[in-house]
């Protein structure tokens, strides 16, 4: 299977299963995805804001980014221009105790209408201009309705997994497999359907590799915490000298590099991997070592996002690796966003300190 088929098929697989419920908000991101798809065939967005050129190296970068936990997402983008029939079904007999009020109710917090048929929890949009906001944040600037109007944001509803565990612990195991039963994540087979190499890079800007990278064949993607601190002890560099840090690090390859070169009854697999793990590390430690200038600034701090940067400085760290000359480019990274989004618990109804758990 080749990359365009294997995203046609994505594609398909979105609007059918999209299909199957009232309907999808809104699925393409620009006018031009959007005249693509009108035309049945897409093409390269042309726009000066997505100029129609190869990527870094002609090599294309998937970006995938995890948000966790237990997220309702039919109070999230919940249907209203329905019968009364349909919305007390499918919504109200569903959430009794959570519905939000629809967009054209009198409550002082309703839904924000999106297109005439599904509609944000006000929670989603905060900040926006008319959307009640208790105690409003610096991080509130509208929130994903802003995004969704400057079309970035593309809602599928009604798909999901069949299987109902009741945990949230397994489904997004089921999501990073891409399946219950599979071996392996699903970006990682991604990686072998598209004949990648298997020292490709990969990597986790986080504290650990993400699931959905873990690999049947081989494969060696690297976990990066920081890029300000990257190395083989992740926790010396700001308080132990160069010379004893580096001393220890020469150490340590020195017992890895005999490790994975045994050869003989040693698996080969285990050797190779250990192997490219350390030509990833050699690779990215010139580029770390190298100062980097973001076109633009990423919201870091406290007083900004709630996260205290982890997001941000994880999506900073792929793009000064996107940007790098390296032989071998950068392929696909895995960003884990948790802690906040985990709002199954009485969401949208239970307020602290006039903050509704939702946002949390």
């Amino acid at each position: 299977m080749n990359r365009r088929d294997f995203l046609k098929g994505c594609a398909g697989f979105a609007v059918s299963a999209a299909s199957r419920g009232f309907g999808v908000s809104n699925l393409v991101f620009d006018k031009q995805a959007q005249q693509a798809f009108i035309d049945g065939a897409l093409r390269a967005p042309s726009s000066p804001n997505a100029p129609n050129q190869p990527p870094p190296n002609n090599r294309d970068l998937l970006v995938l980014v995890f948000v966790r936990g237990g997220f309702d997402g039919l109070n999230l983008c919940l249907p209203f221009n329905t019968s009364a029939d349909d919305r007390s079904r499918y919504y109200n007999t569903l959430r009794p105790t959570l519905n939000i009020p629809a967009p054209d109710s009198s409550a002082a917090r309703k839904a924000v209408d999106l297109d005439g048929r599904f509609a944000l929890h006000p929670d989603a949009a905060r900040g926006a201009a008319g959307v009640n906001t208790p105690l409003q944040h610096a991080a509130d600037t509208g929130g994903l309705l802003q995004l969704f109007r400057n079309g970035d944001l593309g809602i599928v509803h009604a798909c999901g997994s069949p299987d109902i565990t009741g945990s949230h612990f397994d489904t997004e195991l089921y999501v990073d497999l891409g399946g219950k039963n599979n071996n392996g994540g699903w970006a990682a087979r991604y990686m072998d359907a598209i004949g990648e190499a298997n020292d490709a890079l990969a990597i986790s800007p986080q504290a650990g590799v993400s699931p959905s990278l873990s690999s049947q064949t081989g494969r060696s993607p690297m976990a990066i915490p920081s890029a300000e601190s990257f190395g083989p002890r992740w926790l010396t560099k700001g308080w132990m000298d160069d010379n004893a840090r580096h001393a220890i690090e020469g150490s340590q390859r020195a017992v890895m590099q005999q490790m994975f070169a045994r050869g003989g009854n040693a698996p080969a697999m285990v050797e190779a991997i250990g192997r490219g793990a350390m030509q990833g590390y050699d690779m990215l430690s010139g580029v770390f070592n190298t100062t980097y200038v973001p076109a633009a600034p990423y919201l870091s701090a406290d007083t900004h996002v709630f996260d205290g940067g982890d997001f941000a400085n994880s999506l900073k760290t792929v793009a000064q690796i996107a940007k790098s000359a390296l032989a071998n480019p950068l392929r696909v990274a895995t960003i884990d966003v948790g802690g906040g989004y985990d709002t199954h618990d009485n969401q949208g109804t239970t307020d602290w300190n006039g903050v509704s758990r939702y946002s949390k």
